[in-house]
């Protein structure tokens, strides 16, 4: 994944917006209080421990910063069947809005769109 986003995002490395780093979600490597705004899409279902994991999250989150995570419905992935089964944790986006809850975040929340391929969520909150 580094890699293509390497790729994709060429033009953006040259000119010094975007940064790109490998890590992993249970000790982010950035400082405290980095970002205003966080997104994640398709990464909550691989959370070990996603209060704790959040709570990172939380940490590089700016005061006043947002963060977004998109996720599939748990409905259309469980309709998917076992190959999901061992790598994919599905949740609903109540249990997402508790997690961020959990982690600190205030005002969280979900927003539903439905897209031709069927129903994508975001779960919302602010620091």
């Amino acid at each position: 994944m580094l890699k293509l986003a390497q790729k994709r995002n060429a033009a953006g490395i040259a000119a010094g917006r975007v940064e790109l780093k490998k890590g992993d979600i249970s000790s982010l490597p950035y400082p405290s209080d980095s970002f205003d705004k966080v997104l994640a899409v398709n990464v909550i279902y691989f959370l070990a421990e996603p209060v704790a994991n959040l709570q990172q999250v939380y940490r590089v989150t700016k005061p006043s910063g947002r963060v977004a995570f998109f996720l599939e419905a748990k409905e259309k992935l469980a309709k998917m069947g076992a190959w999901l089964d061992g790598v994919y944790t599905l949740y609903t986006a109540e249990q997402v809005v508790q997690f961020l809850s959990q982690a600190g975040f205030t005002r969280a929340w979900f927003e539903t769109r439905v897209f031709n391929y069927g129903a994508g969520i975001c779960v919302l909150a602010e620091k």
